[in-house]
């Protein structure tokens, strides 16, 4: 503890009070620090302690002074300590400050033990309620407050196309080009896609995720640990060039530097390791996704070399010129999208409304998370704040049975700085016992939310309890503390000695001005309470009728697995074919099987991509949006598999093969919005130039495939065996989800699925099994970890509420019970002793349901973008939790309430 530390904490002081006593108080704390070291480790430890303390109090008191003008002065300035140093040289003042640091330590410390009662309350009520602020402000750290670990984090933006009033993340290779050469606000633009690559050879094989990126992306994002990235020469189609992750690098080579030169089998081909990229390294769609990429190989794609523009798969993420903001690089990518409209018009018609923005690149891959975090930390803020209004209460019912002690003392000399100082000590000591205990919380509430957290939530492998975290529960704690000891305080600052010592016996009537501080802080708790419940419970009703959407399909007894199919040992596409018409066979006829198919893109797992069509004997669309749907590539027995209903015609067969015609079924909405009071079966429509036409032979239910909240698009299901008449390259998609209905529970298939396909295959790594209800489990995973911590949170301010109200009218009876026995003497019956209670208790309970519903109609809009189908200030939620923290404040008023109506008179006067 350096006089330098000490200095820059005297900053907190007002500038006329440094001015006055700055450097005095440096001598002193030079002299003391001087004596501490001599007398041990102990000694200081406990200078140290005691420096902390009286340092809070005296920026308190001081700011007090300045800001109300009043006399009263906290700190080691103080008049009466002034007085009192100034006959002595600089060491026996800094002897005497320390001396007084040290006695009002000690008896703050004896108070607080003779008290164990209230001081474990005290302690554990704050420590609960800092704890849960500590550890939702460690994950806040994490995830959005901390930059992304990239270089020079605020010049990226994420490039993103926009049409159709919907920001959509991807582009498409032509449009990249453009965008990287005709956007002056750029200094580097890549471009990144994804896939699944299987590793054999050394060690067991494996299945991972690998990026193509252009030569741009990884030097815009960071340096390599080890090696080097592509150039752009090295950025061509199927390049034997590979750059690891940091994660690979160590289990599939032990970390070994020599590691750059060694090849790699990966899908049959060998890669030759170029680099390694550092750890902790994520593409940015990995921090949205939770996914980690393990290997980096050149995306192959060249301007102009894919003619369609309409085929959008590529994310593009670029570097901003320096000084330049993204609304500069926005404005001239719209200008850019809007000449599209004239020079592409067939890609771009003006309905279509295409247009291209930027945005930082922090906010496009945390802005999901944000809300729900925000929300989240306003819920532990919001615990944290009643739990401060009951200790408060709490603390003022105990001054004020302390108020004969402070008379007392000031009748002896004891100026009301000198016992301010005490009181603050007492609630710093219990802020920092309460802060101690918050750690511990906060570091079994963290290790307690990763392993709950969802696979996608971003950073949550960064979430930790460092020194950025400690020092806010540090903070924390001294705030509250202080905030606590002022309200005390208040009420010990306006006491005057003589009117207490002149009060006769032990029986007065309860103090006004105390009682109604009391009532203040107890409507305070009632209304934070309601604006949590109601929060809470809009959550709850959305998640309600979230997960009572019909997906479209079964998500009970289904099976899932994924595999990939290496193109170095499935070259063509009939075996690519064949393989999956095998797989579909056996596996359909294991033992408890009822049927089985594959798809591309598996419901809630995944997004369908988007395709463009014309739909044959119409001219082009001048009214209505350019035609466009979801695509998948199914194979027979996949919509049987999972449930999905056949509304008219037919569904895909194995007759669906290269050598029948091209078929397509499609969904409910696609037929409504493309054929409105039509009947769509027979129609033709064109996916891409010949022979890319397609029958609609089948319309099926729709199904939720992003997310059970967002409402299901067009979409057209086409044969596997038939893929090439989407008009691509004419391959066959490998990478597909094999999808089993079972008779009965599907997990101890798991291990007849695996062995089925490894007779097919058995160097093929297979993905993770898991069932249709874990599919659905995963992807509303951050509703339900929101909603279930929102409602403990919630549970906890009703108890402390509650808590709070059941103290108030208990500390109130105690007060009244001279007056409830004079009363009663007098021929009141008991019930009425009662019913005076409960009539208090109703006019705060009511007070308090009041101020919460209208705080509620103004914070809970904040939620709108986190509930489903539920409005924000729903009447019927707002209604059923006010009635609900009405019941449970009476009831928590009754039991004092009953105790009043108990009062015995004579053993009422007779206590006087």
């Amino acid at each position: 503890m350096s006089v330098r530390w000490y200095r820059r904490c005297l900053r907190l002081l007002p500038r006329s009070f440094r001015q006055e006593a700055g450097a005095e108080m440096e001598a002193v704390f030079r002299d003391a620090s001087r004596s501490a070291r001599r007398r041990g480790l102990r000694a200081y430890a406990l200078f140290a302690i005691s420096l902390l303390v009286d340092l809070c109090i005296t920026v308190i008191g001081e700011w007090w002074r300045v800001l109300t003008g009043g006399t009263l002065r906290c700190g080691g300035r103080s008049a009466e300590s002034l007085t009192a140093y100034t006959p002595h040289g600089p060491s026996q003042r800094g002897e005497r400050l320390m001396d007084t640091f040290v006695q009002n330590l000690r008896y703050a410390m004896r108070t607080l033990r003779r008290n164990p009662g209230f001081t474990a309350i005290a302690v554990i009520t704050l420590g609960i309620g800092i704890g849960a602020n500590t550890a939702v402000f460690s994950i806040v750290d994490a995830v959005l407050l901390r930059p992304l670990p990239y270089a020079a984090p605020d010049r990226l933006v994420s490039v993103k196309n926009r049409w159709e009033g919907e920001t959509r993340g991807m582009v498409s290779p032509d449009e990249f080009f453009d965008y990287r050469e005709q956007v002056g606000a750029f200094e580097a633009v890549g471009a990144y896609g994804f896939g699944m690559m299987n590793l054999t050879g050394d060690g067991e094989p494996e299945r991972v995720r690998n990026g193509f990126v252009t030569s741009d992306v990884l030097p815009l994002l960071s340096e390599p640990h080890v090696g080097r990235v592509f150039t752009a020469e090295e950025q061509r189609p199927f390049s034997d060039l590979v750059v690891l992750s940091y994660g690979l690098w160590q289990r599939r080579f032990g970390g070994s530097p020599d590691v750059i030169g060694r090849e790699l089998q990966a899908d049959g081909q060998t890669l030759r390791v170029i680099g390694v990229m550092p750890a902790g390294f994520r593409l940015p769609e990995d921090f949205a996704t939770g996914e980690m990429t393990d290997l980096y190989v050149p995306f192959g794609i060249q301007p102009r070399t894919v003619p369609n523009r309409d085929s959008r798969f590529v994310r593009a993420v670029a570097r901003l010129e320096p000084g330049v903001e993204p609304a500069r690089a926005a404005e001239e990518l719209r200008a850019l999208a809007a000449s599209f409209t004239d020079d592409y018009p067939d890609a771009y018609p003006a309905d279509m409304r295409f247009s291209a923005t930027a945005v930082p690149l922090g906010e496009d891959v945390l802005g999901p998370t944000r809300p729900a975090l925000l929300v989240l930390l306003g819920a532990v803020g919001f615990v944290l704040l009643i739990a401060c209004a009951n200790l408060s209460n709490l603390l003022l019912a105990r001054v004020e049975t302390r108020q004969r002690e402070f008379a007392v003392r000031a009748a002896l000399g004891a100026g009301r700085g000198r016992l301010a100082r005490q009181v603050l000590t007492e609630t710093v000591l219990l802020g920092l016992g309460g802060g101690g205990l918050g750690i511990l919380v906060a570091f079994w509430g963290t290790r307690l939310f990763i392993p709950l957290a969802p696979d996608d939530f971003p950073r949550i492998d960064a979430v930790t309890v460092d020194l950025r975290v400690l020092a806010f529960a540090l903070g924390m704690s001294l705030v509250t503390a202080l905030a606590i000891g002022l309200v005390a305080l208040f009420r010990v600052s306006y006491d005057r000695a003589y009117d207490v010592l002149r009060q006769e016996g032990r029986g007065a009537t309860a103090d006004r001005r105390g009682g109604s501080v009391r009532g203040v802080l107890v409507v305070v708790e009632l209304a934070f309470a309601l604006v949590l419940l109601v929060g809470a419970g809009l959550l709850v009703r959305s998640f309600a009728r979230l997960m009572a959407v019909d997906p479209g399909y079964r998500t009970e007894n289904i099976l899932t697995v994924d595999l990939s199919l290496p193109p170095a040992e499935y070259e063509s596409d009939e075996s690519v074919r064949a393989f999956y018409s095998n797989v579909r066979r056996r596996v359909a006829a294991l033992p408890g099987a009822v049927e089985s198919g594959a798809v591309a893109r598996l419901p809630l797992a995944s997004e369908a991509g988007d395709l463009g069509f014309q739909i044959e004997g119409r001219p082009e669309l001048d009214d209505e949006r350019s035609p466009n749907a979801d695509g998948q590539v199914i194979t027979p027995g996949y919509l049987f598999a999972l449930g999905i209903t056949l509304v008219r015609g037919r569904g895909i067969t194995e007759r669906d093969d290269t050598r029948s015609p091209g078929v397509v079924v499609i969904n409910q909405t696609m037929a409504e919005r493309y054929w409105p009071g039509e009947d769509p079966i027979g129609q033709r429509i064109r996916l891409g130039p010949e022979p890319g036409v397609a029958t609609i032979v089948g319309i099926v239910r729709d199904v939720r495939q992003g997310s059970l909240a967002v409402e299901s698009r067009p979409e057209m299901y086409l044969p596997h065996q038939q893929f090439h008449f989407v008009g691509g390259d004419g391959s066959a998609e490998r990478d597909m989800t094999v999808v089993l209905r079972t008779a009965g529970e599907p997990a101890p298939l798991t291990s007849a699925v695996r062995r089925e396909i490894s007779t097919l295959d058995p160097n093929l790594p297979l993905g993770e099994f898991r069932t249709m209800e874990q599919v659905v489990e995963t992807s509303t995973a951050r509703s339900r970890l929101l909603t279930w911590l929102v409602a403990v949170f919630s549970t906890l301010a009703l108890l402390l509420a509650a808590v709070g109200i059941y103290g108030l009218i208990s500390y109130t009876v105690g007060q009244r019970t001279r007056e409830i026995g004079i009363r009663i003497a007098l021929g009141a019956r008991p019930r009425d002793g009662a019913r005076l209670v409960i009539r208090q208790s109703i006019r705060i309970v009511a007070l308090g349901i009041g101020i919460g519903i209208a705080c509620a109609f103004a914070l809970t809009r904040f939620l709108e973008s986190l509930l489903y189908e539920v409005s924000p200030t729903d009447p019927s939620t707002i209604a059923g939790v006010s009635a609900a923290l009405l019941a449970v404040a009476l009831l928590a008023a009754w039991l004092p309430a009953r105790r009043a109506a108990r009062t015995d008179p004579i053993h009422a006067l007779r206590a006087e």
